[in-house]
């Protein structure tokens, strides 16, 4: 993970944080294999449903709930890190490589 300050004025920070598209893969991939044993599917036995299928029936939630994951885990080290404080919630903006993520 990459971080860089863009902006330092008063109590306002802009920090871009680049995330590998190997970790959020990653982290998907343990997600759909601890779905695989616990979901289950017509025309599959428990346990035994392909992650590829699991991937193009669950994959856009999945995807977006290790988004969020690594988003709110990434702030939080991030701002303890630097030994401050949140005057108010963080906003995050995703830039275009979000449309990568959904894939």
């Amino acid at each position: 993970m990459q971080v860089t300050e863009t902006l330092n004025s008063g109590l306002k920070r802009e920090i871009k944080i680049t995330v590998p598209a190997g970790d959020m893969e990653a982290k998907l991939m343990a997600r759909l294999s601890d779905a695989r044993n616990k979901v289950r599917i017509n025309g599959f036995r428990p346990g035994k449903v392909p992650v590829q299928h699991l991937r193009k029936v669950y994959g856009k939630s999945f995807m977006a709930e290790v988004v969020n994951e690594i988003l709110n885990d990434s702030t939080r080290s991030i701002i303890t890190g630097r030994g401050e404080k949140a005057a108010m919630q963080p906003e995050v903006i995703m830039t275009e490589d979000e449309k990568e993520a959904e894939k």
